[in-house]
């Protein structure tokens, strides 16, 4: 049964205030109301005034439980999520709780420890440097695939999917750039650019977690590598962490409260608090794995990001996934420190890293099976087993993937295989992961608004576009009527 916008918004408030929701939050919106209002013009401040009056009466509704009126659920989200998990910005090596415009950061009353308490400020001032942009660095319309961050020497961590963005293959070996592909990474990326560092290896991607290991040469002494914690994160109930990245506009979440708690500014390297909220199981490449989850704003753009606990600066999960107002999903470096694979790498564990036992070594064998002399290597992204170098992200629904042997598979949400006419004698085998439904694109990827120059030298809708490149008779299938349904 579909969760209501107010549902969610009630569980949402719940997760972050530890289950006691609305009430603990009422008392706050006066105090939120004034401190914002100070620092506006006349004008603003009565639209302002306007919108904290509607939140609070919509406060006010969820507490007794009756019905939110839409006007006020939306002014709820856009008050008080940038109040109780806001985002700091980033520059020149250090966060400021004051914007750009030099008004106060919305949150900051909340998280006045991440700079009165020298400790806590140092520790994570101490991770920024290694921290940076993953660059594609070939003609893209994308303009960065995510984040990642120091783990050893010249080892970078980063997503799974990120990788697949410019790289071939799965586990530790048989790995390669895709053709015509470059990627890099830019530790600054603030409010303006730095130096970027190539990518020169791909030292493994994960069988079985969402996570990846690069190699990029020259990277200078100043950048220590993170340590990253051996306990596990989904022990850490309401341990507050912050994740470090780079957030992007996200079009699967609200337009006017994205706006709002990145203050319109995207794609650049940002602060966002907040708690880790334990295990729980979600969906990973065509399986379900027990992630750590986290309330910390992420977007798009995150996957990727170090999650840092505030009390000891360690990295304690890796980013990949998140629902708005649910939960954002992480990889446990608890966990990958029971991977012997992992571990031989070098990558700097905060204490000794047991190697296992763990629960994956099936992937591992099923990785090292792949040889490029057995024929096409299929990539696994988001439970659709994909040719690489055809598809290296996972298609919408209505996606077509073509298989070497001649045939198109597309989901309208139906999976539907029309055959073009393989060679006789040379009929390729090609491994199907079957889904339930049709699933939509899996949520932690770099999301970054089209402009009409994007579509610059498209030709349209071909009606003749299954019969491209083969000498059958004409496959016509006419475009849709738009219909007011």
């Amino acid at each position: 049964m579909p969760v209501s916008r107010e549902q969610r918004i009630r569980q949402y408030l719940d997760l972050v205030t530890g289950g006691e929701g609305t009430e603990s939050v009422l008392g706050n919106v006066e105090t939120m109301a004034g401190g914002a209002l100070e620092s506006l013009a006349p004008a603003e401040a009565g639209k302002a005034e306007a919108a904290f009056e509607s939140a609070r009466a919509g406060m006010e509704s969820l507490a007794r439980g009756a019905e939110v009126a839409p006007e006020q659920l939306s002014d709820l989200e856009a008050i008080i999520i940038p109040e109780l998990r806001p985002v700091y910005d980033i520059k020149d090596g250090t966060f400021t709780t004051l914007t750009f415009d030099g008004a106060p950061t919305p949150g900051h009353s909340l998280w006045t420890k991440l700079t009165s308490e020298a400790a806590s400020k140092q520790r994570i001032e101490a991770a920024l440097p290694a921290i940076g942009r993953i660059e594609l660095l070939w003609n893209t319309n994308i303009p960065y695939g995510g984040t990642g961050f120091v783990v050893g020497r010249n080892l970078l961590m980063t997503n799974r999917h990120v990788a697949q963005i410019f790289a071939d293959g799965l586990g530790d070996r048989n790995l390669q750039f895709i053709n015509g592909r470059a990627a890099g990474i830019d530790f600054k990326r603030d409010s303006a650019a730095g130096n970027v560092f190539k990518i020169r290896n791909v030292r493994m991607i994960h069988p079985y977690w969402d996570m990846a290991i690069l190699e990029v040469e020259g990277l200078p002494d100043n950048i220590t590598p993170l340590s990253l914690a051996v306990a596990d994160a989904r022990d850490m109930l309401r341990q507050e962490v912050v994740a470090i990245g780079y957030p992007a506009f996200d079009n699967r979440n609200a337009v006017d409260v994205q706006n709002e708690l990145m203050r319109n500014r995207f794609q650049v390297k940002r602060l966002q608090p907040g708690m880790l909220q334990g295990g729980f199981d979600t969906e990973s490449f065509g399986k379900i794995v027990s992630a750590a989850t986290h309330d910390c704003s992420t977007t798009g753009g995150n996957s990727g990001t170090a999650m840092i606990n505030l009390a000891t600066g360690e990295v304690v999960a890796l980013h990949f996934a998140g629902r708005y107002l649910e939960r954002n999903y992480a990889v446990p470096t608890g966990a990958l420190a029971k991977d012997q694979r992992v571990v031989d790498l070098g990558l700097n564990f905060a204490g000794a890293a047991s190697g296992g036992p763990n629960g994956w070594g099936a992937w591992w064998t099923k990785a090292d099976s792949g040889s490029p002399a057995e024929g096409v290597n299929l990539v696994e992204a988001g439970g659709v087993q994909q040719i690489p170098g055809v598809a290296t992200q996972t298609p919408p629904s209505g996606g077509v993937v073509v298989s070497p042997g001649g045939s198109v598979t597309f989901e309208v949400p139906l999976r539907i295989t029309v055959s073009l006419g393989a060679t006789p004698g040379h009929e390729a085998v090609t491994e199907s992961v079957e889904r339930e439904a049709a699933k939509p694109t899996p949520p932690g990827g770099a999301f970054v608004p089209k402009t009409v120059a994007d579509y610059a030298g498209y030709k349209g809708y071909d009606e003749k576009f299954l019969s491209g490149g083969t000498k059958l008779a004409p496959v016509i299938v006419p475009m849709p009527e738009a219909t007011d349904l």
